[in-house]
């Protein structure tokens, strides 16, 4: 299990993808929050509830790009060929798999953290500059959520991609699902639409309401990153390699 981890960090570690997706995701958000709280006339005053709600904007932005960084663990190596290469050296599909979810949300998880710090920095400029207040108590709950979602849609990412294999049909159905699919669906079945997995991550990193709710919350994510995990790896299982 070590040499699988060891190559899956390589694999990430060594692609500038992976860096242009963090840096992308960070000053997207950074932006996104500078330009929800220009909303108001200054000076600006971020407390704990303007935390929450930016939180669940950035939710679904992250989610994006921490998916993406989990569909490229197999779609990028079916697409190069390489996951011949990825079996000779260990032809344990369960190792593989479990070893790419792990390396996946750390990644995730690291890109999830740069983009909450230069955010929280970029707010709290604008925020000095402006002669307001910035509630720092208050950033610790959504930034945690932002990372521990991001972990999860990213382990989402790498049972999708061993479900789906080609880069372009799996990117399309994770950007149609997170910005069309959940937002057309959920007026239309009601009560049902909190448990789908864009509508918790951004539960989970608002963190706000009752503990109960997060934690339901984050539990429905786990469970739809467990069922993707393991359908992918059934494929896995059962599915040539090229």
């Amino acid at each position: 299990m070590k040499a699988s981890l060891k190559a899956e960090w390589l694999k990430l570690l060594t692609t500038r993808t992976f860096y242009g997706l963090t840096v992308s995701a960070a000053v997207l958000t950074a932006f996104i929050g500078l330009g929800l709280v220009a909303q108001e006339p200054p000076p600006w005053h971020l407390t704990t509830e303007q935390f929450g709600a930016l939180g669940g904007t950035n939710a679904i932005i992250l989610g994006l790009f921490c998916l993406i960084v989990g569909l490229r663990s197999f779609t990028e190596e079916y697409r190069y060929g390489t996951i011949v290469h990825t079996a000779f050296a260990d032809p344990d599909h369960t190792r593989t798999g479990l070893a790419k979810a792990v390396v996946c949300a750390g990644g995730a998880a690291a890109l999830s953290a740069v983009s909450v710090m230069l955010t929280g920095l970029a707010l709290y400029a604008m925020t000095l500059f402006s002669g307001g207040s910035f509630e720092a108590t208050g950033v610790i709950a959504p930034a945690l959520g932002l990372v521990v979602g991001g972990m999860l849609w990213a382990v989402i990412g790498v049972g999708l991609g061993a479900i789906i294999r080609q880069p372009v049909p799996t990117m399309i159905t994770g950007l149609l699902w997170v910005l069309v699919i959940e937002n057309v669906a959920a007026p239309f079945i009601g009560p049902i639409a909190r448990y789908l997995p864009s509508q918790t991550a951004q539960v989970i990193a608002r963190g706000l309401g009752e503990s109960s709710d997060v934690s339901l919350a984050a539990g429905v994510m786990v469970a739809w990153a467990a069922a993707l995990l393991m359908i992918g790896w059934t494929t896995l299982r059962r599915r040539d390699l090229m």
